[in-house]
């Protein structure tokens, strides 16, 4: 029974890992794909500049301008986030790792009883 306990206690804590590494990698392809975006927004000025064979008009700046705030707004929320949703998921992670380790303790002195016995 102790054993199953060390077993579902490790799959707790196994999960809260998963979850914070699934989250962080799902940080990293957010941050890569606002910043393709802010890149893009750029190249579209560029774009428009060429095209048009002279700079941008102030109207075309300022919606360029815009859309970079809007792109970095979403940046600092997509930080935010991160933090909020690591902070819910290591809010639990103290308690599963109380849980496992004392059920690993447990075994562990079991199992020193076990080898001293005739």
């Amino acid at each position: 029974m102790i054993s199953d306990k060390k077993d579902t206690s490790w799959l707790g804590l196994d999960d809260v890992i998963q979850q914070i590494h699934t989250r962080v990698q799902i940080y990293q392809r957010n941050m890569y794909e606002l910043t393709l975006a802010q890149c893009e927004a750029n190249n579209a000025v560029f774009r428009q500049e060429a095209d048009q064979g002279c700079p941008a008009n102030q109207m075309q700046r300022y919606s360029a301008n815009k859309l970079m705030q809007k792109l970095y707004e979403q940046q600092r929320e997509e930080r935010v986030n991160l933090w909020r949703d690591l902070s819910r998921v290591r809010a639990d992670l103290p308690e599963i790792v109380q849980q496992y380790l004392a059920a690993y303790r447990k075994l562990s002195i079991l199992d020193d009883l076990r080898g001293d016995a005739p």
